[in-house]
This record gives C-alpha cells, sequence and structure tokens, in this order.
C-alpha cells in the first residue's frame, strides 16, 4: 500500500524552484493567460523579475500556486517597496477545498513579513471577496501601467486590491484610494 502524500505550503525564490513545480506553473499560466509571454511562456514569471514563488504541493505535483514580484514604485511624492501578488491558481482538480486560499494566505504573510509598503493584485470583479477574506482591500482609481520608457501608459481593467503594511503607507491608506498607483509592469 502506497502512503498517502501530505499537502504541503512551500515558498521558493526563483533560482530554488523546482524545474518539476516551474514546468506545472508554466503550462497553467500559458493555457489560462495565453498574452503573457505572447504565449510562449515557459515560466510562470520572466526569470530577471526574481519573484517569490508560494506553492502548494503533494509531493511534486503542484495543486495551487501563487506569485509575488517586488517593485519600486513613486506614488504622493513618496517611494515605496510594492509587492504584487499574481498569477494566482488552483489547478481544476484541486478547486474547492481551501488550497487557494492557503497560498494566498501564505504569499500575504510573506509580504508583510518580507520589508514591503505595500502588496497590490489586480483581480477579476468576483474575486474581490476571496481576497478581502486575506485582509486585502477594494481601491477604486486602479492601477497605471507606466514603465517609464516612453511607450504609451494603460489602465489595468478589473479592482485593484491593496494590503497597507508598513507603517507609513497604513498612514498614507487615504492617498492610495485618491490617485492611480503607477507601476513599471503588469505583474
Amino acid at each position: 500500500m502506497r502512503a498517502a502524500l501530505v499537502e504541503t505550503v512551500l515558498t521558493y525564490r526563483d533560482d530554488a524552484l523546482p524545474d518539476a513545480l516551474r514546468w506545472q506553473a508554466g503550462a497553467f499560466v500559458r493555457a489560462t493567460w495565453p498574452e503573457v509571454g505572447g504565449g510562449a511562456a515557459r515560466d510562470p514569471y520572466p526569470r530577471g523579475l526574481d519573484p517569490l514563488h508560494v506553492v502548494l504541493v503533494e509531493g511534486d505535483l503542484l495543486l495551487a500556486y501563487a506569485g509575488v514580484v517586488a517593485m519600486r514604485v513613486a506614488h504622493g511624492g513618496q517611494a515605496w517597496r510594492v509587492d504584487g501578488l499574481g498569477r494566482v491558481f488552483t489547478f481544476p482538480g484541486a478547486r474547492g477545498a481551501g488550497r487557494g486560499r492557503r497560498v494566498v494566505d501564505a504569499a500575504s504573510a510573506a509580504i508583510v513579513h518580507g520589508g514591503a509598503d505595500l502588496g497590490a493584485l489586480l483581480c477579476e470583479p468576483g474575486l474581490r471577496p476571496f481576497y478581502a477574506g486575506s485582509g486585502w482591500g477594494a481601491v477604486e482609481p486602479g492601477v497605471l501601467i507606466d514603465a517609464g520608457d516612453g511607450t504609451p501608459t494603460f489602465a489595468v481593467e478589473g479592482p485593484t486590491m491593496l494590503l497597507p503594511v508598513s507603517a507609513r503607507a497604513q498612514e498614507a491608506w487615504r492617498c492610495f484610494r485618491e490617485a492611480p498607483l503607477r507601476v513599471p509592469f503588469a505583474w
């Protein structure tokens, strides 16, 4: 009789993510968000971004995933470290058992304890209650992608949710609710 495998939440820096998990996450990203990497993405994120990968696994089988990418952002006349939570998914056969919540909670904890001023995520309108359950708050001004390289700035469709982490961000919460956050890339 085969021993039952245990579901475990793990975090990896990009250079330490096992290939088996990288391939599974990359395949899911490619199938779910074909616009990422022109549909040819092999990794959940481009290697140069150095994401933190939060995975829920059973052995080497990936059940759920979330990525965290750090960026520097100017907002309200101040510099901020913003950690973007993204590429959150649970494989279809593993849904409905709280696995997505487990990776989002673990990723949110990594943002809170990792030195960020603010966490940010973009989601579909129907997912607001899900992320609110992990402490995220919706803001209306949204997010503008502005690479700072002369390319056109564009507004991201859908809700933006923020997680104020540092005391400074908590004190400046109103400025995040009044003006869109300009970020260098979509995460």
